[in-house]
């Protein structure tokens, strides 16, 4: 028994028909239209984006990665620029604090410089002139004694004296030279005295009314300086051979006195 397929309508079939050109195909046009040629290939093709393997996502790690790296990099770059300015500020203090240190050091040494000059010149030696004595008149002589003393507080050394007599002051040198040879030397103690001793004949003095007798008393300390003293004497006589001698102006300086005026 035959069994008679139902008909479809003509318009379904038309839709289903591909090699109908005719009617309204919506299916080709709608696929025409994502291909871009309906419509006489007036608009562009409008084709899917290619695939690609690159995948967005992947780059917000490394652009995070870059981020971080970079502002590390900044963040060393200013951690070196202001170790540098420290180090330049920390050489500038030392700097300073080493010359404040070298500048005490100096102080500190001139210091002790001038304590070891104080506590030399308190403890060496000191002789000088204490007085000139005017001796008997014997044969025609008068002895004028010249005594000194060491008034320091350790002995002087290789002390020697030299006694000379002149009528005119201006030929009275400004310095003595040692005498040569010499004439005596010898250790003088502290508080210790010595004496030298010069002979004028009286009537030389006498028909001159006066004049003068100075020298010089030459020393070492313990220290092992040199050390000098001057002295000068005006020596008058009357006419009955009233002698007598005092201090003078001129001629009594010291080696200390000639230092101090240098400085």
């Amino acid at each position: 028994m035959n069994q008679e397929k139902p008909e479809l309508p003509i318009e379904k079939i038309k839709e289903k028909d591909p090699t109908n050109d005719g009617g309204d195909n919506s299916c080709e046009k709608n696929q025409a239209s994502k291909i871009g040629i309906a419509d006489g290939f007036t608009s562009k093709p409008n084709f899917p984006p290619a695939k690609s393997d690159h995948n967005d996502c992947d780059d917000k790690p490394k652009s995070a990665h870059a981020r971080v790296k970079f502002w590390f990099e900044m963040a060393g770059i200013v951690a070196g620029a202001v170790g540098v300015v420290f180090l330049i500020l920390q050489y500038h203090e030392m700097a300073k604090a080493t010359k404040a240190t070298l500048d005490a050091v100096k102080v500190s040494q001139g210091q002790l410089a001038e304590m070891k000059k104080a506590r030399i010149s308190d403890e060496r030696a000191w002789v000088a002139i204490s007085d000139i004595v005017v001796g008997p008149i014997e044969d025609g002589f008068v002895k004028f004694i010249a005594n000194y003393k060491n008034t320091g507080k350790t002995p002087a050394i290789n002390t020697q004296i030299k006694i000379v007599s002149h009528w005119d002051i201006k030929e009275i040198a400004a310095k003595d030279s040692p005498p040569s040879p010499q004439v005596s030397a010898g250790l003088t103690a502290p508080g210790g005295t010595g004496f030298s001793y010069i002979k004028l004949p009286v009537n030389a003095f006498k028909s001159a009314g006066g004049f003068y007798l100075y020298g010089t008393v030459w020393y070492d300390d313990i220290f092992g300086k040199q050390h000098w003293s001057q002295f000068c004497y005006t020596v008058t006589c009357s006419t009955n051979f009233s002698i007598e001698a005092g201090p003078a102006a001129i001629h009594n300086s010291c080696d200390d006195a000639e230092n101090a005026n240098k400085d």
